[in-house]
């Protein structure tokens, strides 16, 4: 697919782009500083904020695919380029009014990165390790409705960590998508 069809393609497709990060250990320090010189310096602080190096290592690397997956969709524009704002409730999008037809999410954790673009379209994306030690029902009550908390309780305990993830990852990504973040019940 061509650059002008991947655009094209956005009038009536959601792209959903995986990477995988490697961890720390992987990398080559020049690699990584170099990914962190496309991220802004509001990223790089957050990236600083980090005490954990596989935490900050995953913050940038993630933030620059998503830097590198918008330049497949206006090339003229380089991963260093894109100026973002964080809306009240975590939701990014490009600082230039007349860019913001190009609408994105991002997500990731150990190993994983998910960014989600649409055009015009408000979307989100999540992605979770799963942990098949966590207490899932307890962990339901938090962020589950009674009937999502019911049908956890009544699956057999080995279908759990399955479905609660389904569950949590996409209520996430809808939050997200409508701008909310976390304070959505």
């Amino acid at each position: 697919m061509t650059l002008s069809e991947l655009a094209e393609a956005l009038e009536s497709e959601a792209h959903i782009w995986l990477f995988s990060v490697p961890p720390s250990a992987g990398w080559d320090p020049a690699r990584l500083e170099e990914l962190s010189g496309w991220l802004s310096e509001s990223e790089r602080e957050r990236a600083a904020d980090f005490r954990v190096k596989e935490d900050r290592v995953q913050f940038i690397a993630a933030h620059a695919c998503l830097r590198h997956v918008l330049s497949r969709y206006l090339p003229e524009r380089g991963p260093a380029t894109w100026d973002y704002v964080i809306g009240p409730y975590g939701r990014p999008e490009l600082a230039e009014a007349e860019l913001r037809w190009l609408r994105f999410n991002l997500s990731h954790t150990g190993g994983l990165a998910a960014c989600v673009v649409t055009r015009r379209l408000d979307c989100g994306v999540d992605v979770e390790r799963r942990d098949k030690r966590r207490n899932f029902l307890g962990m339901s009550r938090t962020a589950f409705s009674e009937l999502e908390q019911a049908e956890l309780r009544e699956i057999p305990e080995e279908q759990r960590p399955a479905r609660f993830y389904e569950v949590w990852t996409l209520k996430e990504a809808y939050i997200k998508a409508i701008g909310m973040g976390l304070s959505q019940p």
